[in-house]
């Protein structure tokens, strides 16, 4: 895919270029909001690195592509963990940086540093939906002290720009390169929890060099900034006064994939296929056993199995909708026939008895956590999901299965559905991981429904086929 990428200046969008290369996506522009007055070097923003943002405008030259950049004001209205579109929100600036790049050049995917913000996640990827976009974030639930290893090892050559932590002192950590501080970073993490990517908003980085640069940049002359002399978790950063660029020696006319030959960058494949040699043990010793299969095809004998035969269901389905609830919130809905000819009136039947039968018992779609469809034929399945989407196309839609089964002709889908009210206002029994975006982590949904809903101890689970989620 075309893709542009978010930059910060920071490590982990420089690494997630990296990441995107090797899985093989065209990197065409670079986008970048900084802070509305230049006289501002932090904003305290939940969304956006500002610190540093001097140097971002080397990043075009330095990499050899457009970068579209943007003012943002960095205050956040809407702080849910759902976003919806909120004028002012610092939000919408990414959507009007965003729309500008699509009209002025053709990009499918964004590619996104983030690594275990749901805050930024979510809201990338409410951006991304809007304008039709993937959004790529290739670090996501990354093991944090395995990331930064990798980005030591792929020569990402970044530096402490900005401490803000327990155990990170501006006067010594400023300046340093991570795969200096990496040591130290580790040992902060076992003694007080800090988060050894930077998190919890305990560091923030600039990348100087990568193998993806034509051009390192070269700091000239910056002044330390102290903004906070707290005894126990001082901070400070570093302001760029003169950055200049310095010519690399690659060979001519290399390609982004070409400079990442000799690098230990894995594809899609690799975190799936990773097994520690130390796992590799004597079955005796305990660990896992792996020993040689041995070839045995000459001694089977193939029997071709009898044709399957299907018998439809002959009887017709009773058509009574009904709602059993419990005291705790849940509510079980079933007997929902969708009786017609054609699918898609079928499923466009059976869905408005749903949310019939949800209203009458004070109930929204939200407050749906699972959807059972059962159909007659699985070919017809675009047109059920097109159904399905006009009525069930709401933010954090509820998990869903669907199932072929023997059904008559004239009722070719039956639903049956799970739903979940919460009890007070402060009911927080209900989570929902409904990922859109491709990473390493877990497979982005391609329909309308959630992956997972848990509510208090129960799990539910949608319908899943085992994918490798980056390759997606």
């Amino acid at each position: 895919m075309k893709v542009v990428a978010l930059v910060s200046g920071g490590k982990d969008s420089c690494f997630n270029i990296l990441q995107c290369v090797a899985a093989g996506h065209d990197i065409v522009a670079l986008a970048n909001l900084r802070p509305e007055s230049n006289l501002r070097d932090e904003l305290d923003s939940y969304m956006y690195q500002t610190v540093g943002h001097q140097g971002v405008e080397l990043y075009s030259e330095a990499m050899g592509l457009p970068l579209f950049r943007q003012r943002t004001h960095g205050k956040a209205l809407l702080h849910d963990k759902v976003y919806t579109m909120t004028p002012e929100d610092e939000v919408e600036d990414l959507y009007q940086l965003l729309s500008n790049v699509k009209e002025n050049i053709d990009i499918e995917a964004v590619a996104v540093g983030a690594v275990l913000s749901d805050y930024q996640r979510i809201r990338v990827e409410n951006v991304c939906s809007r304008l039709g976009l993937v959004a790529l974030a290739y670090l996501w639930r990354r093991d944090q002290g395995q990331l930064l290893q990798e980005m030591v090892d792929c020569n990402i050559n970044a530096i402490i720009i900005k401490v803000a932590a327990l155990g990170l002192d501006p006067t010594k950590h400023l300046g340093l390169r991570i795969s200096e501080i990496q040591p130290y970073l580790v040992k902060m993490n076992e003694k007080y929890g800090l988060n050894i990517c930077g998190e919890g908003g305990e560091y923030e980085t600039f990348t100087l060099d990568c193998p993806l640069f034509k051009k390192s940049i070269v700091i000239d002359d910056y002044e330390t900034v102290i903004h906070s002399n707290d005894a126990i978790a001082p901070v400070g950063y570093i302001n760029f006064l003169k950055l200049r660029l310095v010519d690399k020696k690659l060979p001519e006319e290399s390609s982004y994939l070409d400079r990442l030959v000799g690098f230990p960058v894995k594809n899609s494949l690799d975190y799936i296929t990773d097994i520690d040699e130390d796992d590799i043990v004597d079955s005796d010793k305990g660990g896992i056993y792996v020993e040689e299969i041995q070839d045995c095809s000459d001694q089977v004998t193939v029997v071709e199995p009898e044709r399957l035969l299907i018998l439809k269901e002959q009887e017709p389905l009773l058509d009574k909708p009904y709602a059993r609830t419990n005291t705790s919130g849940w509510c079980w809905l079933g007997g929902l026939v969708g009786q017609h000819d054609d699918c898609a009136e079928a499923s466009r039947i059976a869905l408005q008895k749903l949310c019939a039968l949800l209203e009458s018992e004070n109930l929204t779609p939200c407050d749906l956590v699972r959807i059972c469809i059962f159909v007659r034929d699985m070919n017809d399945y675009a047109a059920i999901n097109a159904a399905y989407v006009s009525v069930l196309s709401h933010v954090n839609p509820p998990v869903r299965v669907c199932v072929e089964a023997p059904l008559r002709a004239d009722s070719p889908v039956v639903l049956e559905a799970i739903a979940y009210k919460q009890q007070t206002e402060g009911d927080c029994r209900r989570h929902t991981m409904h990922v859109q975006g491709i990473s390493h982590w877990a497979p982005a949904n391609i329909g309308p429904y959630s992956q997972a809903i848990r509510v208090g101890d129960v799990i539910y689970i949608a319908g899943q086929i085992a994918l490798i989620p980056g390759s997606m």
